[in-house]
């Protein structure tokens, strides 16, 4: 599944801020009961990559083609990841 050239430019800055310190961005998702996907819920998010490195034991690095972004969530205070696609850029909302 190819990205457009916005959403690609928006998470390589995203990836850059998460590796700085930490990042606000937006998730589109579906409850998991609504199994029709009737209703688009978003989600503000607080991640960061800043021990991405020291706990996992490489550094991070985003390879062009993959689907996932790995990050940690502030917020619950664990390791998650989202789809690319799930990513809510400028004007999408």
């Amino acid at each position: 599944m190819k990205i457009d050239d916005k959403k690609e430019f928006f998470l390589s800055e995203l990836i850059g801020r998460m590796k700085r310190g930490e990042a606000v961005f937006t998730l589109a998702y579906y409850a998991p009961e609504d199994i029709f996907h009737q209703e688009l819920l978003h989600r503000k998010v607080r991640g960061t990559l800043v021990n991405y490195e020291r706990e996992l034991g490489k550094p991070y690095r985003h390879r062009p083609g993959c689907q996932f972004v790995a990050y940690w969530d502030v917020e619950m205070e664990e390791w998650r990841t989202f789809r690319i696609i799930h990513l809510v850029t400028e004007g999408e909302v």
